[in-house]
């Protein structure tokens, strides 16, 4: 399911939030998420044939990914996929207990929004150090998610990762 688009204040202005308002993203749940290249730049890689190959930078996005279920033992990995301009990923996030109170940057510290900024950071920070640069800007702000209510849509959400790179060709 997708999430319901709210009205979230921020400095200077109001900012959209694509956040479901009723859902609890520090509890147990599982996801699939998708995070995009800032202006939908081709970053990470190319696919020729149905094949991704990954760029140098897309080798860190994707390096960065397959250590987070260890660095972070409340998310369990499933499946993901690191396309030219973008990613998918299927992960489980599990109650992280007391840790839940604390906020980091005005959300949960164990939550998927957590989890997902801390991502980006560090695929950030390696990619300016891969290129000697300081600012330059891997990922379009926010992400999308869709929340995973039972194994027939975790079995589907699975099929469509692992498909996605044959897709490519055929829309691109």
């Amino acid at each position: 399911m997708r999430a319901n688009i709210t009205d979230t204040p921020i400095t200077g202005g109001r900012r959209r939030s694509i956040r479901l308002s009723t859902h609890d993203y520090a509890g147990d749940a599982a996801y699939m998420i998708t995070l995009c290249t800032h202006k939908r730049a081709h970053l990470f890689g190319r696919i020729v044939h149905g094949v991704i190959h990954l760029s140098p930078i897309g080798q860190i996005i994707q390096d960065l990914w397959s250590v987070t279920g260890k660095m972070r033992p409340h998310v369990s990995l499933d499946a993901f996929v690191v396309m030219p301009n973008h990613m998918h990923a299927i992960l489980k996030m599990s109650n992280a207990s007391s840790e839940r109170v604390t906020r980091v940057l005005g959300r949960p510290a164990c939550s998927l929004g957590s989890l997902v900024a801390g991502f980006k950071s560090a695929c950030t920070s390696q990619v300016n150090t891969l290129l000697g640069t300081k600012g330059f800007k891997v990922w379009q702000r926010n992400y999308y998610e869709t929340v995973i209510r039972d194994t027939g849509m975790l079995n589907r959400m699975r099929r469509y990762i692992a498909a996605n790179p044959a897709r490519w060709d055929q829309r691109h």
